[in-house]
């Protein structure tokens, strides 16, 4: 995988990790209360946290919309929107694990391509 595409994936992943990070947040009031955090703090960054999410996965979506092929779109759905292993995705549409990960990284280039002229 190029420069580009690992940039553009690592994106995506940061977008998963940000997601579990505030359901992570929003379901352990118990262990927020052992530690001695003001709840009122943790709902502000929960909030605060939810909405880069949100702006996050707007502009995952415009990315998707970028796409020519409507397979990359699925994968790419699945993979960062889903969270579900690439065998998984390999299965759904019926192509080798290998070839789930080309189409991948094709989408991914495909999208920084698109983001690059659209910023000319």
């Amino acid at each position: 995988m190029d420069q580009d595409s690992k940039r553009i994936d690592e994106e995506y992943q940061a977008i998963l990790e940000a997601e579990k990070r505030v359901q992570s947040l929003a379901k352990n009031a118990e262990i927020v209360k052992e530690y001695g955090v003001d709840i009122t703090e943790l709902l502000a960054n929960v909030a605060a946290e939810r909405e880069k999410v949100n702006k996050l996965h707007e502009k995952q979506a415009e990315d998707f919309f970028l796409l020519s092929d409507s397979r990359m779109i699925d994968v790419l759905r699945m993979r960062y929107v889903e969270d579900r292993p690439w065998a998984d995705i390999a299965d759904a549409i019926n192509y080798s694990e290998r070839r789930v990960k080309e189409l991948r990284n094709m989408a991914l280039k495909e999208i920084f391509q698109k983001r690059k002229n659209n910023a000319l």
